[in-house]
């Protein structure tokens, strides 16, 4: 039998693993924009808080030397390549990062660091970015007697994104069971 300090162990190591399933993931085709959603309440602070995106997981402190887009309180003071854009109001803590244009080497992970005043209290939003190669369509094709033959197209593109969006719904729905369920058993045990 597991004794407590092992069932503990293992509940926590499947929080964490969990967890880790819970993180937003973004699909985009090359060529198109990707959209890397990031807001703050301004009304908490009163005035727009410096913010900066970085390729990779959010380092300790500060976005690391993959700093991709940086801001003070009321401008942009750092930005690697004009794909990257804050189209949305920015000093109204709308900090969404717009990549125009993705190429396969944007895929990755996207750190998005709200600096609040004081020491630890900086927000870290970790965005994953998946970029798909750009769908080939077929469109139609006529044999010789000039009639229509149906081939693979925009129809199979729709279907895999609907079946994408409900397996990432199903396991964000699945890991919210079991977190509920952990918690339970947690409860009742230390009843």
């Amino acid at each position: 039998m597991f004794s407590h300090l092992t069932f503990n162990g293992v509940l926590l190591l499947l929080l964490l693993l969990l967890a880790r399933s819970l993180e937003d993931a973004f699909i985009v085709e090359v060529g198109k924009n990707a959209y890397l959603p990031c807001n703050y309440s301004i009304t908490a602070y009163g005035t727009p808080v410096p913010v900066c995106w970085g390729k990779g997981p959010c380092p300790f402190s500060h976005c690391g030397a993959n700093n991709v887009l940086s801001t003070d309180e009321r401008n942009v003071t750092c930005q690697k390549s004009r794909r990257y854009q804050l189209k949305g109001n920015f000093l109204k803590g709308d900090v969404s990062l717009t990549i125009e244009n993705v190429t396969l080497a944007d895929g990755g992970t996207y750190c998005c660091r709200v600096k609040f005043p004081g020491l630890g209290n900086d927000k870290k939003v970790n965005l994953e970015l998946d970029i798909r190669p750009e769908t080939q369509t077929l469109g139609t094709l006529q044999d010789k007697s000039q009639t229509q033959i149906s081939t693979w197209t925009n129809e199979m593109k729709d279907s895999g994104e609907t079946i994408r969006t409900a397996v990432h719904t199903g396991v964000r729905v699945f890991a919210g069971l079991a977190l509920t369920f952990i918690f339970g058993v947690l409860f009742l045990k230390s009843w």
